[in-house]
């Protein structure tokens, strides 16, 4: 299933694309189911966006999120940079998720 991508839309194949092939080769492909049916619950997409946005998402599916930091220039603090599992990944049983946002330390000599 996918919360962002279409039903019938290939996610993922094993050969990568412009690769030449024997004929007959085997290519395994992973398509999208299209939205989940009800009660299952999806990691959205959290890089790049806002802290805030992941904590109100948590709160209303009452997932606990566990927040690391991490040092990176050029970022906005409090960005998310990783999370885990990774987007579209069902998490309806899932205690809780990670997500590691950006500081950006300013140096002011």
């Amino acid at each position: 299933f996918s919360g962002s991508v279409e039903k019938d839309i290939v996610l993922f194949q094993d050969i990568m694309t412009g690769s030449r092939v024997d004929k007959n080769s085997v290519v395994n492909v992973v398509v999208s189911d299209g939205l989940p049916p009800e009660g299952v619950i999806l990691m959205p997409n959290f890089i790049n966006k806002n802290i805030k946005e992941a904590k109100i998402w948590a709160s209303q599916y009452n997932v606990m999120m566990n927040v690391k930091t991490e040092e990176v220039p050029n970022i906005i603090t409090n960005t998310i940079i990783k999370q885990y599992p990774e987007c579209d990944t069902d998490i309806t049983n899932a205690k809780s998720i990670n997500v590691t946002v950006a500081v950006n330390i300013v140096n002011l000599e």
